[in-house]
């Protein structure tokens, strides 16, 4: 059995992640985001942070800025003026808060109010960020992803071998952060679900997704209500539909069997009972000795 666990340097708290997944609930400040009902004001994030924290989150994403294709793009001043007042309302509530940000501006006053982890989509390919993370000793997730933030589907987007480029990249990336100082123990894994990869793609990733567990660090799969899910299942590209909700929960327990540590997801209360299906059914599976399936 591989030992992970994420050290909270906030309060000094340890998350065991050995053989079970936690869930990320997602508070989206954007206006932008495809998922509506996601949405709520700043004035209302204490409430849907707790219910999320009551539906079974362990950690609340808290992101203002969308990074899909064609949508605002918020300064720094206007992406902090929104998310800083309720980080700072959160961590005073006793949250765990992770940020949802790629700007080091952003990143740096989220730091100074106490956020607990930095969640990057652009994998810390910013020096800046690297020296956020680094004066203020927090936990990353780096995610992959060709080109960038709103343009990752302006490049090109064909793969020879899918996991083995995003394997590649992230033993890259974690040797280029542990060099300028980063712990090993404070970087968290994403794939990156859906940014710019085509659909067979995601389900190739999702098929082999334990090949990124050989790193022994946190893996965290998001894939909420993604279109490649619901293109799987034949309702074109959309994240709207009937059926996307149950295909989502379908792909958040094949993830959590297969070994993610973190499900990010707009549905907590749903996930919560894949999760603990999953855990349970690990647990006795480890207490009985059985072997797993894929050996």
């Amino acid at each position: 059995m591989i030992f992970v666990q994420l050290k909270l340097k906030k309060g000094e708290i340890t998350l065991d992640l050995t053989n079970k997944t936690i869930i990320m609930g997602i508070l989206n400040l954007s206006t932008d985001s495809p998922i509506k009902e996601s949405i709520v004001t700043p004035k209302e994030a204490l409430i849907r942070a707790t219910k999320l924290k009551n539906d079974g989150a362990t950690i609340i994403d808290v992101g203002a800025q969308s990074s899909a294709a064609n949508t605002k793009t918020l300064t720094p001043e206007e992406e902090i003026e929104i998310v800083i007042p309720v980080i700072k309302s959160l961590v005073e509530h006793g949250f765990l808060v992770s940020l949802d940000s790629w700007k080091p501006e952003v990143a740096e006053e989220a730091a100074k109010h106490g956020v607990h982890i930095l969640n990057d989509i652009n994998g810390l390919r910013n020096p800046r960020m690297i020296d956020v993370a680094l004066e203020y000793d927090l936990p990353v997730c780096i995610m992959h992803m060709r080109g960038e933030p709103q343009h990752h589907y302006d490049v090109n987007q064909t793969y020879s071998n899918i996991t083995q480029e995003i394997h590649d990249w992230f033993a890259t990336q974690i040797e280029k952060l542990i060099t300028a100082g980063i712990k090993k123990e404070n970087i968290i894994l994403d794939p990156g679900f859906e940014f710019g990869k085509p659909m067979e793609d995601n389900l190739q990733l999702l098929w082999e997704l334990r090949r990124f567990l050989s790193f022994n660090l946190p893996l965290l799969v998001s894939a909420s209500r993604k279109a490649f899910i619901a293109l799987a299942i034949g309702l074109g590209r959309t994240q709207q539909g009937e059926g996307l909700f149950e295909a989502t929960l379908t792909v958040q327990a094949i993830a959590s069997f297969l070994g993610a540590h973190i499900l990010r997801v707009h549905d907590v209360y749903n996930a919560t009972h894949v999760v603990k299906f999953v855990n349970t059914l690990k647990s006795v599976a480890t207490r009985k000795n059985l072997k797993p399936p894929w050996l």
